[in-house]
């Protein structure tokens, strides 16, 4: 009987000891899950808050570069009466009137026709239904050069209608890059112009924005000859 208890008391301090050795080895195991896991917390926690604190810098950054890069090319083009693009002369971009010139001389070489040149008027929507007055034409650069077209009207085919665009295909004196334009209007029905467009085969095009009635028995344009660039005919 003795024997027996020993026995047993031996087996279940088997038992018990072997039960606490499991219980520490799981206790730790899950001590160290959660040291590994608050670490990834900590450290996923330390790059977010690296993030927003890039971020302003990042912003600031971009507007600077939006700045210094974008606004000086624009302002530079505004100046020059060039589109960002380069690729055309728009004068009127420096948003001017027409204004009136009392005199202007007519140049004695117009017979030279060696260049041609494509012109584009177009008639206000609010202009008169179409006009007879006689109109005239004179355009030229910044040495000198002009080209000069006595008569642009044609009642007949009822040119310089409200709402219309006109093409003109004009042979003239070759010049540099256009810088100034004026019309000329004798007679009594009216004519508000909207743009006149000038393309040339060895000059840039150039636009003019009218959009006003113009008087009558007086030039009337514009002048951008001051400061602005010429290319040499080739």
């Amino acid at each position: 009987m003795l024997s027996n208890r020993i026995e047993t008391q031996k087996a279940k301090n088997k038992e018990g000891g072997g039960g606490g050795s499991d219980d520490i080895y799981i206790d730790t195991k899950n001590r160290m899950n959660r040291r590994a896991k608050a670490h990834f917390e900590g450290k996923k926690k330390k790059n977010y808050t690296m993030k927003l604190l890039h971020l302003p810098f990042a912003l600031l950054f971009s507007l600077i570069s939006i700045i210094c890069f974008k606004f000086p090319v624009e302002a530079v083009a505004a100046e020059s009466g060039e589109s960002v693009s380069g690729s055309s002369q728009s004068l009127a971009s420096q948003h001017r009137h027409p204004l009136p010139l009392l005199s202007l001389r007519i140049k004695s070489n117009q017979t030279a026709s060696s260049c041609s040149y494509t012109v584009i008027i177009s008639t206000s929507c609010s202009s008169v239904s179409y006009t007879r007055d006689r109109i005239s034409l004179a355009f030229g650069d910044a040495y000198g050069n002009q080209v000069y077209v006595p008569r642009l009207d044609d009642p007949s085919s009822r040119t310089f209608e409200r709402c219309s665009a006109d093409t003109f295909q004009i042979n003239g004196p070759c010049t540099y890059d256009v810088c100034y334009v004026y019309l000329y209007r004798r007679g009594y029905d009216g004519w508000k112009p909207d743009t006149v467009e000038i393309y040339g085969t060895y000059t840039r095009t150039a636009a003019f924005y009218y959009k006003t009635f113009i008087p009558s028995n007086v030039w009337y344009g514009f002048n951008y000859c001051n400061g602005v660039s010429a290319s040499p005919v080739l």
